[in-house]
């Protein structure tokens, strides 16, 4: 079986080109399809809340270093006074 074709020509879509045996009719081709195309989009869903888990933790350590720096900046300023 030659391996899946992606293209890129399609914004926001993904084309997944794969030989399909003869044998299968097109109730069970639509069938696979149907499922194949849910697994994607669970599997996206994931990775998409993956990332967005990561961007808020870099997001808060950011706010976190950011409270420490202005802390120590405020110490050091009532330490000089």
């Amino acid at each position: 079986m030659p391996a899946p074709q992606f293209s890129a020509e399609i914004p926001r879509r993904l084309r997944l080109e794969v030989a399909v045996p003869p044998h299968l009719s097109d109730g069970d081709v639509s069938q696979l399809c149907d499922m194949a195309s849910a697994r994607l989009r669970f599997l996206l869903g994931q990775e998409m809340r993956a990332q967005r888990r990561e961007r808020t933790a870099a997001r808060i350590a950011r706010q976190d270093a950011r409270r420490v720096r202005l802390e120590a900046a405020a110490a050091n300023e009532m330490a000089t006074t």
